[in-house]
């Protein structure tokens, strides 16, 4: 695993300022200069294994809690580090819920289960794939399982979903169009986004109003053009508390969708 020289950097520098210890004075506890510690805090170079273990001891911490962060951190690294091989090796896309975090939980259960740490990262990542490639077999892959891994599995899966409601005729070229645009945004498919967006869609093809949602780039303007429709009626003197409270709630998950996607 690949460490990652600023957040170590930020470790001892959290370290010496937990100490209220300037450079010099953390410096001198390390038999090392000034400079040095300059140069670990500025990401330049890394403390050799002796003094690692010295300014472990000062953090209160293990000397791979140090270089790693905590098992929690270190696990989600992993996580995403075994995603990557898994998208380049199968050449598809993976979208992890909360950054992999869920992954994360359930591996650190495992790891405790066996008695695994920091030492046994070759075992950790094969534990990470199986359960990566288990909810792959499985075809999980929206918010409420994990991943959303190829158009075709998000198009069953809502192909599916819209299939549930008997007396819905599926539009397939508002459902493809659906599916194109999430897949090029890198945030889980929440079931009501996208049914917002194939209903937009189905007007479109059916009323030829607006623009189809086929992309990033239309998903990012429906929500700048939805942002402005609720401030308007937030603002209007003429629509209902009641109302306005609705508004104010679509323009605040707009708002953090748009900022999470740009």
């Amino acid at each position: 695993m690949v460490l990652n020289n600023k957040e170590v950097s930020n470790r001892i520098r959290n370290i010496r300022l937990n100490l209220g210890l300037t450079m010099e004075e953390f410096g001198n506890q390390l038999n090392t200069s000034k400079g040095a510690v300059n140069n670990w805090e500025k990401e330049k170079s890394l403390p050799n294994k002796e003094r690692l273990k010295k300014i472990a001891e000062l953090g209160n911490m293990s000397v791979n809690e140090l270089l790693y962060g905590s098992f929690a951190i270190f696990t989600l690294n992993l996580v995403n580090e075994v995603k990557k091989e898994i998208m380049n090796e199968r050449k598809i896309k993976l979208k992890l819920t909360n950054g992999g975090k869920r992954i994360s939980n359930d591996v650190i259960s495992i790891c405790e289960e066996k008695g695994l740490s920091y030492e046994n990262i070759s075992e950790i990542k094969n534990i990470i794939r199986q359960v990566i490639l288990d909810e792959i077999s499985e075809g999980n892959y929206t918010v409420d399982s994990r991943f959303a891994t190829s158009k075709k599995h998000i198009e069953d899966y809502f192909r599916k979903y819209l299939a549930s409601d008997k007396e819905h005729v599926i539009n397939d070229n508002a459902l493809k169009d659906s599916v194109n645009c999430f897949f090029e945004i890198d945030i889980p498919i929440e079931d009501m986004d996208f049914m917002t967006v194939y209903m937009r869609n189905i007007y479109y093809y059916e009323d030829s109003n607006g623009y189809p949602i086929n992309s990033k780039e239309t998903y990012i303007s429906f929500l700048k053009d939805r942002i402005e429709y609720s401030k308007k009626k937030i603002n209007d003197k003429d629509v209902s508390s009641m109302e306005k409270s609705a508004f104010e709630i679509i323009l605040k998950i707009d708002t953090k969708t748009l900022k999470e996607i740009q």
